[in-house]
């Protein structure tokens, strides 16, 4: 986060300053409570990213949960945040432990050891019940945090001291102050401009001190004035006032923020937000936004940061990370702006998410189809079979030990990726498919087929390699398993642009 990004909770941030360095040595758990947009995650990632908090403690983790989750993810995500944060080697074994094994791990891990969890997110009690037993309480002083709209998961730590603060929205100066450095940033003194004011206060009073539905507006906002015609301006004006005003006396605080991010996105071109939206898990490298935004069929004229750069403008996305020469590199939705996305791509069947709970035969899902780790392998040959026009399989870390024939009827699949899952060889049909990404990493394919070779359009490989890369020719000589091997002839794919051998670890 940006510290011109944070406005208006000053009070609060010191209050779990406070909290987070106090001397009290038993474990206690800090939440941060309001309703979505509120800026919750906002406060805590400024608390957590101090390095005067930092230095307190001897690791520490920060964790997105969201309504589906998956919990050993959660707790492999945590080992490997911890073990990031102090600078150590993540175990080898790590994505092979079961429930338990993480649990111990977890545990032995941060036994005696002054640690900081942070929890995003968090929507039900369930996870404190799942999760509990891997942080020990050992009175060094450990914090936790979490974020959630809900206080009954606040008040919820069965018998740990808990503290909440809740937040009600930013006070009447400081969100305008906010709308303003956001909308008006390229005019003098960041001031709005005289002609424009009376509408801006009227809109950004209506977000009631929201700071997620104040830069959503800014969105719209930055189109007004002068940018564009006065015609636009006034269709504008009478749009978000005719849509906010008939609905803003019998709406919940929630709802009206919906409303407005709504408003927002649909503003802006749904057709260049809707594939951005789906493709992210809150966090996204931009060279996988890149390649699925070509498997969707984007022009390759214009590349998926084009428009993302314009998304970050409109204060849709907020850039996590840039590279050495300022270019993105990781960017992040809002869990409420990603979930009206959401919304809107099913009702447009752009898309379709399937998991245990979420099974479907729904055949009108064309463009994109994503697959959480705990879908039925049992299901995904009836699904193929179904729904036959897939451009993008996604299925890593499902539970699926091989691939099935009826992958090679998708004539239109374009990626495929079937990382961590435990699938050990490809079918010989491989070659029929019309691929440009195939993303193979840490699963136990030893080698490709042949048939990899008629992948004519293939534009992006990804496998995985040895650790030990100080050995690989010598194993590659005497035939051991050194990861992913791929086929002499792999110079016959001419459009071949990426062959990622990325290092994996092997227990």
């Amino acid at each position: 986060m940006r510290d011109d990004d944070f406005i208006g909770y000053e009070s609060d941030l010191k209050l779990i300053m406070e909290w987070l360095q106090n001397e009290n040595s038993g474990l206690s758990i800090y939440s941060a409570v309001g309703l979505g947009g509120s800026g919750k995650t906002t406060l805590v990632a400024k608390a957590y990213n101090s390095k005067i908090v930092k230095q307190h403690f001897n690791c520490h983790a920060w964790i997105t949960v969201s309504q589906k989750y998956d919990t050993r993810r959660l707790l492999r995500n945590m080992i490997k945040e911890f073990y990031k944060a102090a600078a150590e080697p993540v175990p080898e074994d790590v994505n092979s432990l079961n429930y338990r094994e993480l649990i111990e791990m977890l545990a032995n891990y941060l036994c005696l050891t002054r640690y900081l969890l942070v929890l995003d997110d968090v929507s039900n009690i369930q996870l404190w019940t799942a999760i509990n037993a891997s942080l020990p309480n050992e009175g060094v002083g450990s914090r936790i945090m979490l974020t959630s709209q809900r206080e009954d998961v606040a008040l919820s730590t069965f018998g740990i001291k808990s503290h909440v603060c809740y937040l009600n929205g930013l006070a009447r100066n400081d969100a305008w102050n906010l709308f303003c450095k956001k909308a008006f940033q390229q005019f003098p003194n960041g001031r709005c401009p005289q002609g424009l004011e009376v509408l801006a206060r009227e809109l950004a009073e209506k977000c009631r001190g929201l700071p997620l539905a104040l830069v959503a507006l800014v969105g719209v906002m930055f189109r007004l004035y002068p940018f564009t015609p006065m015609s636009e301006s006034t269709y504008l004006h009478d749009y978000l006032n005719y849509s906010i005003k008939k609905l803003i006396a019998h709406m919940k605080l929630s709802t009206i923020l919906r409303r407005v991010c709504t408003l927002s996105h649909s503003i802006y071109q749904k057709n260049k937000f809707l594939p951005l939206a789906k493709l992210f898990d809150y966090l996204c490298m931009l060279r996988l936004v890149d390649t699925l935004w070509f498997a969707l069929g984007r022009s390759r004229g214009v590349t998926a940061e084009t428009y993302l750069i314009r998304l970050v403008k409109r204060n849709m996305l907020h850039v996590v990370k840039r590279n050495a020469v300022g270019r993105l590199k990781r960017c992040q939705m809002h869990d409420l702006m990603r979930d009206i996305a959401l919304s809107t791509s099913r009702i447009q069947k752009f898309c379709g998410i399937y998991d245990a709970q979420e099974a479907s035969n729904d055949s009108g899902v064309r463009r994109l189809q994503l697959f959480h780790s705990k879908i039925s392998p049992d299901s995904l040959p009836l699904l193929l079979r179904t729904s036959k026009f897939f451009r993008v399989l996604e299925l890593q870390a499902a539970p699926i030990e091989k691939l099935p024939d009826e992958l090679a009827n998708l004539f239109n699949l374009r990626y495929l990726n079937i990382r961590t899952t435990k699938v050990n060889k490809l079918n010989n049909s491989i070659g029929s498919i019309n691929l440009e990404t195939l993303d193979l990493r840490d699963t136990k394919i030893e080698m490709l087929p042949n048939e990899t070779t008629k992948l004519q359009n293939l534009r992006h490989l990804f496998t995985s390699c040895s650790e030990k890369l100080d050995v690989f020719q010598m194993a590659i000589e005497y035939n051991l398993n050194v990861g992913t091997r791929i086929p002499p002839k792999i110079w016959k794919l001419k459009n071949l642009q990426v062959l990622d051998r990325v290092r994996q670890n092997r227990s």
